[in-house]
């Protein structure tokens, strides 16, 4: 005779109106038997993975988005995949703002917001201009629609839009730093020809990167400026000049209330350049890493990396906090299992 099941609880499911979701609950019953304690035990373990999707905002080639959905379908978790380039062309949004419903297609799903347990920002795409034909109010168009879903308030999202739109105002942020305590390099923000280049003449060695991203940092001494024409001076828009911090970079990475931190040795002024950058396992003090947390609860992020200059003195030095970072190099470098560490996370 088969062993009986210790466990005195068995799964009732139902199946919700209008919904491909199932509801779950336990409820005491009598003892099983082993058989059916194991093929209810699978059920358990299909309905609690199976219950939603993780959507997934970025394109399907990227190394950040490959690597989470290959850790999500370890898990047996559903994913969608959303390229925000493809609005209008094979992904298609629908509200009705009576029920408050929404449905997301794509070219491989359909699914309700509903149905969307939570939700990895990695990369807006803007939708393609098809032939000429977009005009700036017709892109607002999309945007508002779009917006619908990243709005929606009953997913999960790491990170929000508000999260993403903050950080293009990387001014604002660096203040944050500094109203939390945090120590920043001496900066200089804007467009202004002479304030910069008085900057630029104070300082031996200046960092020089864009006031809202996407370009790698560079590294201007003075003395190489001093023998260029002030034409030639690297002022020709909006920047942010802070003075180069000698010393080693250190990155962190959040995930909800967990902080991971390595140390990036590099040769390079931007160890993102340097495919020769070595890692080493790092720990940020107590007191820094409930200020980090502290600061990312203000800016709404959930999740995000933060790069430092640690320097001979022994200071954290911020440079920056991104809510949406790219982390499939920094696993590789240092082992760390960050794609499978917020695969758990956005399961939840």
């Amino acid at each position: 005779m088969a062993a009986a099941c210790p466990t005195r609880y068995c799964v009732e499911i139902t199946f919700k109106a209008r919904s491909t979701c199932l509801a779950y609950r336990w409820r005491q019953y009598k003892p099983l038997r082993s058989p059916a304690c194991h093929f209810l035990s699978c059920l358990v373990i299909r309905t609690l993975t199976m219950n939603g999707y993780i959507l997934l905002i970025g394109h399907p080639a990227s190394p950040e988005i490959a690597a989470l959905v290959h850790q999500l379908t370890l898990r047996n978790q559903r994913c969608c995949v959303l390229d925000t380039s493809r609005l209008g062309v094979d992904v298609s949004i629908s509200w009705d703002p009576v029920t408050g419903t929404g449905i997301l297609a794509t070219a491989r799903t359909t699914i309700a917001f509903s149905e969307i347990h939570a939700a990895f920002w990695d990369q807006y795409y803007p939708r393609a201009a098809l032939a000429g034909k977009d005009t700036a109010t017709c892109a607002h168009e999309w945007q508002s629609l779009l917006e619908t879903l990243l709005t929606y308030q009953a997913i999960r999202w790491y990170n929000s839009i508000a999260a993403i739109r903050s950080h293009r105002c990387k001014p604002q942020q660096l203040y944050r730093a500094v109203q939390h305590g945090l120590t920043i390099p001496v900066t200089c923000i804007g467009n202004d020809p002479s304030r910069m280049q008085q900057f630029l003449a104070e300082h031996e060695q200046t960092i020089i990167k864009p006031v809202h991203g996407g370009a790698f940092t560079e590294l201007y001494r003075h003395r190489e400026l001093q023998a260029q024409q002030p034409t030639c001076l690297p002022v020709t828009g909006p920047m942010t000049l802070q003075e180069y911090i000698e010393g080693t970079n250190i990155r962190s990475y959040v995930i909800n209330t967990t902080v991971i931190s390595a140390e990036l040795r590099s040769a390079c002024v931007d160890f993102r350049q340097d495919t020769n950058t070595q890692a080493f396992a790092h720990e940020l003090p107590e007191a820094l890493t409930q200020t980090v947390l502290a600061l990312f609860n203000q800016l709404g992020m959930q999740w995000g990396a933060i790069d430092w200059r640690l320097d001979d003195q022994g200071r954290y030095v911020f440079l920056e906090a991104n809510p949406a970072p790219r982390f499939t190099y920094f696993e590789q470098a240092t082992g760390y299992a960050v794609a499978s560490k917020m695969a758990e996370t956005l399961i939840g």
